[in-house]
């Protein structure tokens, strides 16, 4: 799961983080796993719960935000704005 939320804690979920090249959101996105906390919705509150070993118990990975803005970029000059 992208976030460490309850649901994911307790069924003993991987994490994935998708802005592992953007240091600010690399720095939240821990925060949130060390700290637990919340995302306010209409319905209410999702809850985070702490998951600081969650790669222990199952598989974790992400991608390199900054990797693919070069490819995305590199795609643009090759092929155009489309």
């Amino acid at each position: 799961m992208r976030r460490n939320y309850v649901m994911a804690a307790e069924g003993g979920h991987g994490l994935y983080h998708d802005m592992i090249g953007d240091a600010e959101q690399t720095r939240r996105w821990e925060n949130r796993i060390r700290d637990g906390g919340g995302y306010e919705t209409e319905g209410g509150t999702l809850s985070y719960v702490t998951m600081e070993e969650f790669w222990k118990h199952a598989p974790s990975g992400g991608r390199d935000y900054e990797l693919l803005s070069d490819v995305r970029a590199a795609g643009r000059q090759i092929f155009g704005d489309s």
